[in-house]
């Protein structure tokens, strides 16, 4: 009965938790057990409780690093102009 209870244990903590936790965070599970390793050879158990949260906070901001295009110089030229004409506009302005 003990083998049976551990077992089921080592299935829940390797293979479920890391899917859940992937799910919350956006990550995926094997990135999730990388995290849980280097978090806990860093910082004991606070790594540990930190290391997935501060994972999936890492992706979200490459992700949002990612989507952000570049403004292709042209038209940065281009909006410099349209603002500084829009200021000599309101100063000549009454």
């Amino acid at each position: 009965m003990f083998t049976v209870s551990l077992v089921i244990d080592q299935l829940i903590d390797q293979l479920i938790t890391p899917r859940l936790l992937g799910r919350f965070t956006g990550l995926r599970p094997l990135w999730v057990l990388i995290a849980l390793i280097v978090g806990t050879k860093i910082g004991g158990l606070l790594g540990l409780i930190l290391a997935v949260p501060l994972s999936g906070f890492v992706k979200s901001l490459l992700d949002e690093w990612q989507v952000i295009p570049d403004v292709a110089p042209a038209e940065e030229e281009d909006l410099t102009q349209e603002v500084a004409s829009a200021e000599l506009a309101q100063l000549r302005s009454p």
